[in-house]
């Protein structure tokens, strides 16, 4: 059966990128033959994105916020926006290639998945950026910076996928409540979602052969000092695995983190303070969403651990040779 996609572009003081890339975008969903909508939520820009889009994009569905909300909050005005079967979240920074879409498409014929991303590459050299993720442990805390691809240039099991170019099915997006909020303004929120949609009982992959060009991190390293980048990141991470540890994992973690209050200091490694500090400012947060959370593998009857995903995905890795990068 064909599907349908609403492409949300959330966008904040983007419009050089908005000028260079759209241009690609139109180009590869028109290439797919797909019925589609774009949304663009703007997150209050100070730069003259919004005249440019009204000016130039008519056709596209224009959200602009006059209240600067972050990543994951911009985005979720777009993700409740949208009407199509699926929703491609695409980052301003990505130059698509024609036939992008042609590979992901298939995926949604299996009831099972949540979602797929493309290989994100450096255009000049064609290194690539962001591939599967990898589940990694160290003690009790998930490595979600970690990628892998297998030598064979074969799909893989993705622990998350990057919010710069993940397509994925709008009505469980929505079900599951988009983006975490807590996570604004940026950082970690992708991972949380990814982690969630497993814990629901659905998939998410890596689709090496649709390729896309990306400026890494350009908006966000542009717009924001890199101390407080490293605190927000460290703040986010502490708030990922309170929402998703149980049990034995979750008491050690605590415990880690009892231990790393008290030597931190000793490698002068101050920001971890603040950043921990930031994370217990929203306890009362954190509860309720873990809250909501619960409910909902409730209702759905899943019972994924975050321990639970790690060993799916290391199954479908099985003894195949990997890089991991």
């Amino acid at each position: 059966m064909s599907k349908s996609i609403s492409v949300i572009i959330p966008n904040y003081n983007g419009k050089k990128l908005l000028e260079k890339n759209l241009p690609f975008l139109f180009k590869a969903l028109e290439f797919s033959t797909i019925d589609y909508e774009i949304i663009i939520p703007d997150d209050a820009s100070k730069d003259d994105s919004v005249e440019f889009l009204k000016k130039n994009y008519p056709q596209i569905i224009l959200i602009a916020g006059d209240k600067n909300l972050g990543f994951a909050g911009n985005c979720n005005r777009g993700i409740f926006k949208a009407g199509k079967d699926l929703i491609f979240l695409l980052n301003t920074d990505v130059k698509l290639t024609q036939n992008y879409f042609e590979h992901l498409l298939p995926y949604f014929n299996d009831e099972t998945v949540f979602g797929v991303m493309g290989a994100l590459t450096t255009e000049s050299t064609g290194e690539l950026q962001d591939g599967a993720k990898y589940p990694k442990w160290k003690g009790a805390q998930l490595n979600f910076t970690l990628n892998y691809r297998f030598k064979e240039s074969k799909p893989a099991l993705s622990l998350f996928l990057s919010g710069a170019n993940a397509l994925v099915d709008r009505k469980k997006i929505q079900a599951i409540g988009g983006f975490n909020e807590l996570f604004n303004p940026f950082y970690f929120e992708d991972a949380e979602l990814g982690l969630r949609s497993w814990r629901m009982g659905w998939k998410n992959y890596f689709e090496p052969r649709a390729i896309g060009y990306h400026e890494i991190s350009s908006t966000i390293k542009k717009f924001n000092q890199r101390k407080k980048i490293k605190i927000t990141a460290r703040r986010n991470k502490f708030i990922l695995h309170d929402l998703h540890l149980e049990g034995n994992g979750r008491a050690k973690w605590k415990r880690e983190i009892l231990i790393s209050y008290l030597t931190r200091w000793l490698t002068g490694d101050f920001s971890w303070y603040t950043a921990l500090r930031e994370y217990k400012m929203r306890n009362a947060e954190i509860e309720k969403s873990r809250n909501e959370m619960q409910m909902l593998m409730k209702n759905a009857a899943a019972t994924y651990t975050m321990q639970e995903v790690s060993g799916i995905i290391l199954e479908g890795i099985g003894e195949r040779e990997v890089e991991e990068f």
